[in-house]
């Protein structure tokens, strides 16, 4: 039977990240859910993170991290006393991906991106 999920980007509404994406949890617990950031957003809401260890929410962020090599979004989550993972290489992704999804537990998956390339800035429609 497959798995159903759910992916929930904030965009620039990052400050309201976490608690945006447990109230989707709570609302549909048999999903999964996925956070999706980039380390601006990230900058702005992991401490909310915190709600999601704290009430042990089954959330998966996913940080896309351009930022210098010293910016550990994974290191954060471990401080309150969460997990995660940091993802330095493409072929380190889905095994990273799928633990932190297995684990029943908040986790963050930091996926080191190459800083040169921009990210496209809207839908394209």
């Amino acid at each position: 039977m497959a798995t159903r999920r759910s992916r929930w980007s904030c965009g620039t509404a990052s400050k309201r990240c976490s608690g945006s994406t447990a109230a989707r949890w709570s609302a549909r617990p048999s999903v999964q859910v996925a956070l999706m950031l980039g380390n601006g957003a990230a900058g702005f809401s992991l401490m909310d993170a915190v709600t999601l260890v704290r009430h042990n929410l089954p959330v998966v962020m996913i940080v896309g991290n351009s930022g210098q090599p010293q910016c550990r979004h994974d290191e954060a989550l471990h401080t309150l006393d969460g997990a995660g993972a940091l993802v330095t290489h493409p072929d380190q992704t889905g095994l990273a991906l799928r633990r932190a999804f297995d684990s029943g537990a908040p986790r963050l998956v930091d996926i080191a991106t190459a800083s040169e390339i921009v990210h496209p800035r809207g839908t394209g429609v």
